[in-house]
């Protein structure tokens, strides 16, 4: 008989596409009808460049087009000939070598086409919206910064701060506005008299998922300035903070979820200039991860904690890259089999926590709807208000449909509200009692990733003093805005002493060459990662407490079992008669015969899933006896 898992929206990701709900090959048009009739007609931003890789010009011309200006920069590296053609760098714009406009020749559809040329023209102090697709909607946190360009020499001003973002609904709008000051950064920024003309100023989206991937694009930018008293200085220097660093394996200063994207803080206030984080894109893929990325945007002291503890996730357990890999795997197998290993293990966590989460979602979330108002300018001058959709977090990340998407990484971490713990506690199972914490305030915060980091870090911890597996942040260069140098322009390729090409191999002799700059670049895991981060208490110390002695209660009934048959397995028997007889408890909630989770546990091999099932009116149905069966590794025969 086959065998199937009572499992919810545990299919296998996809990569993440998102883009301006425009088509340059269709002129610009903007795909929401509603901003298209009322608002603006045309949103026009930069066609991707192909870089010169076949792959990506053909996809370009020869079907995949939408795609290709859908995909996330790291799945953009793997249209290239690693043997022949040279690697580029696309952010920040993925525009070639950072162009701030359209006119390099491999760009085929040029916003001088669109009624809506030349760029995106937005007034100081009044908020502009871009409509927004997601073709794979996963769970992420975008931002809008404004580059002022400088004849290469660029100054980055953050406008919007990194929010919420994708979770499961495809169609979206983002608002942002330039703050009223924008006229005093002439006081602030050598050579800067304004974006008065494309060239100047390029609006830069930038999104990063929990799955961990890149998303950027840029918008070539005039900005129309109120009358304002501002003075400007007749002598100018400088005024520039440092670029923001990445926060690494010690992330405790971040706030714990994503910024809502109707938070009245997500629209920065006031212009303070800094020098950007030049980020190589092609470095990492080539030498750091092949598949993923760290956060390689312009705030990294804005994220959350969750998405931070997702890139520490995929980063350390990294396969070093197209051409790293080769290397690892000739000299250091027993690393290279080991994060294989752990990469394994990672993936396997995360699903079994977002099975939990979907049933809280389904169980509490119609408690939980929010409905998002965004003002606007007409064209005409006239203001006018679009509304996101009333649903389940539709306000926190923009949305304009209902529909919400289930795959995995689409999962949401979120806060549930004091009156709702009770219910949402019921889903899940003591061992998994970290996935939430409780504020003072009795607010439940849900972080999936930095969950997965607690279930981790010992493995990571050993993984990083054994094996040499630390986490690799984001590859800064000094290049500017040109691709950053490499020895081997990135590719698979030989070199003899003299630099010139005597074959070609896996990129074991390319990745070699830069293997001192790649360790000096690691961060080493830290024990307490997560608890670091953490604040407040767990699930498991209040069910303990009895505070919430329903979930007990409903797991003995579903399971059929008594404390004692759980003693060990679940909780241990003193906590659950602490929880209803009132006494002390000794904290022992832990996994079945190990301190950790073991990967096979949690599901069946490799198609041997022949169905899954995410109907919202399993929520209840299941509830703890799926959550249970997640954590012992048990399948149902069907």
């Amino acid at each position: 008989m086959a065998m199937k898992l009572l499992l919810v929206s545990a299919l296998v990701s996809v990569s993440c596409d998102m883009k301006i709900s425009s088509s340059p090959m269709k002129l610009f048009v903007t795909g929401d009808k509603e901003i298209r009739d009322t608002v603006r007609e045309h949103v026009v931003y930069m066609e991707p460049s192909h870089f010169y890789y076949a792959g990506l010009k053909k996809q370009r011309d020869k079907g995949g087009y939408d795609n290709f200006l859908r995909s996330n920069i790291d799945n953009e590296q793997d249209k290239r000939n690693f043997e022949e053609e040279p690697g580029k760098d696309h952010l920040p714009f993925r525009s070639y070598e950072s162009r701030a406009d359209d006119l390099h020749e491999s760009v085929k559809y040029k916003i001088a086409a669109s009624p809506g040329a030349p760029a995106l023209v937005a007034t100081t102090g009044i908020p502009y919206l871009l409509p927004i697709r997601w073709n794979n909607p996963h769970s992420s946190e975008m931002e809008v910064n404004i580059w002022i360009m400088r004849k290469n020499n660029p100054v980055v001003v953050p406008i919007r701060k990194p929010a919420c973002f994708g979770e499961g609904y495809q169609d979206a709008i983002m608002e942002f506005t330039i703050p009223d000051d924008f006229k005093s950064l002439k006081s602030k920024i050598v050579g800067f008299d304004g974006c008065q003309k494309v060239g100047d100023c390029v609006l830069q989206v930038y999104a990063h998922s929990v799955e961990s991937r890149t998303y950027a694009l840029g918008i070539p930018l005039l900005v129309e300035q109120k009358k304002t008293d501002v003075t400007i200085a007749t002598t100018v220097t400088d005024v520039l903070e440092q670029a923001g660093t990445d926060r690494g394996v010690s992330y405790k200063s971040l706030r714990p979820l994503c910024l809502g994207s109707n938070s009245p803080d997500v629209n920065i206030k006031s212009c303070i200039p800094r020098l950007p984080r030049l980020v190589s894109d092609v470095w990492n893929h080539a030498y750091q991860n092949r598949d993923y990325s760290p956060y390689s945007g312009q705030q990294p002291e804005s994220i959350s904690q969750n998405l931070q503890a997702a890139c520490v996730l995929k980063m350390t357990t990294g396969d070093r890259g197209e051409l790293g890999r080769q290397l690892m795997y000739k000299d250091n197998r027993t690393a290279f089999e080991y994060s294989k290993k752990l990469r394994k293990k990672v993936d396997n966590l995360i699903k079994a926590y977002e099975s939990i989460t979907i049933q809280i979602i389904e169980a509490v979330g119609h408690n939980m709807t929010s409905l998002g108002i965004m003002k606007t300018k007409q064209n005409k001058g006239k203001y006018l208000h679009i509304q996101t959709n009333n649903c389940f977090r539709c306000a926190e990340v923009g949305s304009r449909t209902s529909k919400r998407k289930t795959t995995n990484t689409y999962i949401p971490s979120f806060e549930i509200p004091a009156k709702l713990l009770h219910d949402a506690a019921q889903y899940v199972p003591p061992a998994y009692g970290h996935l939430i914490t409780i504020r003072n305030d009795g607010v439940g915060v849900l972080q999936i990733y930095n969950a997965v980091v607690e279930d981790m870090n010992k493995d990571l911890l050993e993984a990083s003093k054994t094996h040499g597996l630390h986490y690799q942040g984001a590859k800064l260069k000094t290049e500017k805005m040109a691709t950053k140098s490499d020895p081997s322009s990135f590719m698979k390729i030989v070199k003899d002493e003299k630099g010139v090409t005597i074959g070609k191999d896996k990129g074991v002799a390319a990745a070699r060459l830069v293997e001192s700059e790649r360790r000096d670049h690691e961060i080493p895991v830290i024990a307490d990662m997560s608890k670091q981060a953490m604040t407040g208490r767990t699930i498991n110390e209040l069910i303990c407490k009895g505070v919430l002695v329903a979930g007990l209660e409903k797991i003995t009934t579903t399971i059929a079992g008594t404390p004692e048959d759980m003693d060990g397995l679940m909780m241990d028997k003193d906590c659950v008669d602490g929880a209803t007889k009132g006494a002390t408890p000794r904290m022992k909630c832990k996994y079945p015969g190990s301190s950790q989770m073991l990967p096979g546990q949690l599901f069946p091999a490799e198609g041997q899933v022949e169905e899954i099932l995410s109907s919202s009116a399993l929520g209840m149905t299941i509830s703890w006896l799926s959550a249970f069966s997640l954590f012992v590794g048990v399948v149902f025969q069907l």
